[in-house]
């Protein structure tokens, strides 16, 4: 998925989510889901806009942030959202509230032949008026522009005719370049699409639309299946995975010249098998159900794995054991259980098929075992048949820098064949520096950064693949990423940073890691998703020290500095205010000295907790957000 069309579907879910707050009216019931085809890969709705905004403000935190002191962060942070989001559609967030009575729905529509296309629907009952006043203004501001127009046109289905508003957009960074958005009123709806297509599709046959998409269905069916009671869910999302994530790609690369675009992964995933996830949807809501959010997903798959995707084979437990080594400082911490040998036997013909060479991986382990000047190594028999089914991940924060610590589970009294494995493959090559740490050696990652001769690959595919070898060259050799390795008694590390995994390691060693399951926090939420997941436990179970996670993020705003930050919160932010259509990484200017002390949120933070099970037809996922727990 590409991150600048990630942008524009992620902007739309975002700014829906927050809409109209002034909403008067509300609808009860998605309708969206019906106007959409089935040729949407990409979906969410808002069954009630108005609804929605006041279970966020019930929620601890939501009414927190609402308060005085936050007043002028707020104004600063719309300001810049507004002038993100009005190079969308042409409307901005305040425009949306004026004219929104309830529900909000959008999509992507990736038609065969046809280019993909994004797509909003707004319920405007009750409020035409309103609609009429804002276009009114839009198209003088449009056609005030030498380069802007405005025309109508009417476009004819076999339902009928509906007049559109044909708006064209010069670009406010590049008056040259022109964007056409099609505008239309139908039946108590505003439609705004990117696409002429999109509107014909809408209007014509709805005889096969999203909501009798069988996939669609049977995802809703099962979220809204684990509600206490029946009710409308609050947000509704969907995409067809691969399809989805091909119509982005599309979309990022229409301009460019054949020969000069990326490599579309989504091809080669649907060959390897992945097209059997057939749909990825669920349900959210703020408020509800004693919690500050609730989430439910549901991924699809309704036949046996085949080729790559066997791959994700996860292995459902009562219970999953909390290592010794992961911390109470923990902002989150993960713990998964999977087949790691049917993760390793399957993944050959997918590095083959991104490779562009069939028999590479098969030839590289061969190599690896065989070659007389290489580590000599059986992978699968000297290092990940040695391995058990567990793999915990600790993510902290070191002077606003995340720190990563993976552990991989080592089968009772095998850790001398990991790290005999591990030496052989290391401690020769130049790009690791091997460290003397507790009767063995940290292995940490420096690579050397010289130009070389790109790697020669012959075969079929071998200007493809020779292609490929030499820009994955060329990364390697500009990247700064660090990683290092360590082999305990009964643990594989990994980290992102090897003089942080020595001093945790040091830690450990002396008993000074206080359990992040002794905690209050990790104990309350870990027997919530128990309950949840029932008899049949669950494959993997993440718990976020949500108080911790954005105690950095929030220092980081307060000093001005999240553009700097590397963290997800940071990223997601900075994708929220640089606008849809940003590719060179507009400055962040919100300014967060503002804020007032992180304190004013102690207290209204709570934890949260997610958890994944398997299902005879795919996978089920389930997530929580709970009030601060007084400690």
């Amino acid at each position: 998925m590409t991150r600048t069309n990630f942008k524009n579907i992620f902007l739309m879910f975002t700014v829906a989510l927050c809409l109209s707050a002034l909403a008067p009216t509300a609808s009860a019931q998605i309708m969206t889901d019906r106007l959409f085809p089935s040729t949407t890969k990409g979906f969410f709705a808002i069954s009630d806009v108005n609804h929605l905004c006041q279970q966020w403000r019930s929620t601890d935190f939501g009414s927190t942030i609402r308060t005085e002191p936050f007043d002028p962060f707020r104004q600063s942070f719309s300001e810049q959202l507004e002038q993100s989001w009005i190079r969308r559609f042409g409307m901005t967030f305040n425009d949306v509230i004026s004219i929104a009575s309830g529900e909000i729905g959008g999509g992507l529509v990736a038609a065969p032949g046809k280019t993909p296309g994004l797509a909003l629907i707004i319920s405007v009952k009750g409020r035409e008026k309103e609609l009429n006043t804002f276009l009114t203004k839009l198209i003088k501001k449009v056609t005030s522009d030498p380069n802007g127009a405005s025309r109508r046109e009417a476009i004819t289905t076999k339902r009928g005719s509906a007049e559109v508003t044909v708006l064209t957009f010069p670009d406010e960074k590049n008056p040259v370049v022109l964007r056409t958005v099609y505008f239309a009123l139908v039946g108590g709806y505003f439609f705004a699409a990117d696409q002429k297509y999109l509107l014909e599709q809408i209007f014509g046959d709805r005889s096969s639309p999203l909501a009798g998409n069988v996939v669609y269905q049977t995802i809703m069916r099962r979220c809204t299946a684990d509600y206490p009671e029946q009710k409308e869910p609050q947000v509704r999302f969907f995409v067809v995975p691969l399809e989805f994530g091909e119509a982005l790609y599309s979309l990022q690369n229409s301009a460019s010249k054949e020969g000069t675009r990326p490599m579309s992964p989504w091809p080669i995933l649907a060959n390897q098998g992945f097209s059997g996830i057939q749909g990825v949807g669920g349900i959210f809501d703020f408020g509800t159900e004693q919690y500050e959010g609730i989430f439910r997903m549901k991924a699809y798959i309704p036949e046996q794995p085949t080729l790559a995707l066997k791959m994700l084979r996860f292995l459902d437990s009562k219970e999953i054991p909390v290592p010794d080594w992961v911390g109470q400082e923990s902002s989150r911490c993960s713990f998964l259980n999977m087949d790691i040998l049917s993760l390793f036997n399957n993944m050959g013909p997918l590095f083959d098929d991104f490779v562009g060479t069939a028999g590479v991986w098969e030839d590289t382990l061969q190599s690896l075992e065989k070659d007389e000047k290489g580590p000599k190594v059986n992978l699968k028999t000297e290092l990940i048949a040695h391995l058990g089914p567990q793999i915990s991940v600790m993510r902290t924060f070191q002077d606003f820098n995340e720190k990563v610590f993976i552990g991989v589970q080592i089968r009772d009294g095998q850790s001398k064949e990991v790290s005999s494995a591990l030496h052989r493959m290391f401690d020769n090559d130049p790009d690791f520096t091997s460290v003397p740490y507790g009767g063995d050696v940290i292995w940490s990652h420096t690579p050397k950064v010289q130009q070389s001769e790109p790697t020669r690959v012959s075969g079929r595919h071998g200007a493809r693949a020779q292609g490929r070898a030499q820009q994955t060259q060329e990364t390697q050799q500009q990247s700064k990423f660090r990683y290092a390795f360590y082999v305990a008694d009964d643990t594989l590390f990994a980290s992102n940073d090897a003089e942080a995994l020595r001093q945790h390691l040091d830690r450990r060693a002396a008993g000074d890691i206080v359990s992040v399951e002794k905690t209050l926090n990790y104990q309350t939420i870990s027997a919530i998703l128990s309950n949840a997941a029932g008899p049949n436990g669950y494959s993997f179970k993440i718990f976020a020290n949500n108080l911790e996670g954005m105690r950095n993020n929030y220092e980081l705003l307060r000093e001005n500095r999240l553009d700097q930050g590397k963290t997800l919160f940071a990223l997601l932010v900075r994708t929220i205010l640089n606008g849809p259509d940003n590719k060179s990484g507009a400055h962040f200017t919100v300014d967060g000295s503002t804020l007032p002390p992180f304190s004013a949120l102690e207290g209204h933070i709570g934890p949260a907790g997610f958890y994944g099970q398997n299902e005879s037809d795919g996978w089920f996922y389930k997530g929580i957000t709970i009030k601060a727990i007084a400690q």
